[in-house]
């Protein structure tokens, strides 16, 4: 099973209204030879529409990596997940999924971030709990940017757009997720720009 991390969003981060709903996160497990993966299985009690849609565009991005795989793009492939944070509206979850060509070097590692409304099975866009621009992350990235692995690291080329990927730490921390190379080297994978909820809050009443 998923580790679930569970606490309170701050006061100051915007909120889905909505129920208390429960949600168990499973894992499932797939290995045959050069595949290896371990994937989320979403269940929300009471709520079947919502779990369909969580889990469906969950395995859209597994089914396309699978896909690739079976059709001989990759010598290797697979992936696994985790479980960032969850509340009684949210469920924020990060896959990571891989595909190496025969003879691949570097970082072939994706990463997906996104956070669902578990009331609808929605997925939430970024702006609903902060209003960001460009220079607002470069400015951050000077100091508060972290590699997959959560060590803080220099960036070394400059942002240059505004990620729709994201993923909750809670107490109102929002993480804004980059492509592996896009800010620094690829041996740190990818990285993301970590939004405090005091910067947060700033951000919103700047960028209204």
């Amino acid at each position: 099973m998923g580790k679930l991390k569970t606490a309170l969003l701050s006061i100051g981060m915007s909120m889905v209204v909505g129920v208390s709903v429960f949600a168990q996160v499973q894992e499932a497990t797939e290995m045959r030879t050069n595949w290896s993966l371990k994937y989320p299985v979403v269940t929300v009690e009471g709520n079947p529409a919502a779990q369909a849609a969580i889990n469906a565009d969950l395995m859209e991005r597994v089914d396309h990596v699978r896909a690739d795989f079976q059709s001989g793009q990759y010598y290797t492939a697979g992936g696994w997940y985790e479980v960032n944070y969850e509340d009684d509206s949210l469920l924020s979850i990060t896959m990571a999924l891989y595909g190496y060509p025969h003879g691949a070097n570097g970082n072939h590692v994706w990463n997906y971030a996104v956070v669902y409304d578990k009331n609808t099975g929605n997925r939430i866009p970024l702006e609903h709990f902060v209003r960001v621009t460009i220079d607002d992350l470069n400015s951050l990235a000077l100091f508060s940017l972290y590699s997959d692995s959560g060590e803080r690291v220099k960036a070394q080329s400059r942002v240059d757009r505004v990620p729709a990927m994201y993923f909750l730490e809670g107490d109102g921390v929002i993480c804004v997720q980059f492509r592996a190379y896009e800010l620094a080297a690829g041996v740190y994978g990818s990285t993301y720009v970590r939004i405090d909820r005091e910067h947060a809050d700033y951000f919103n009443r700047k960028n209204q």
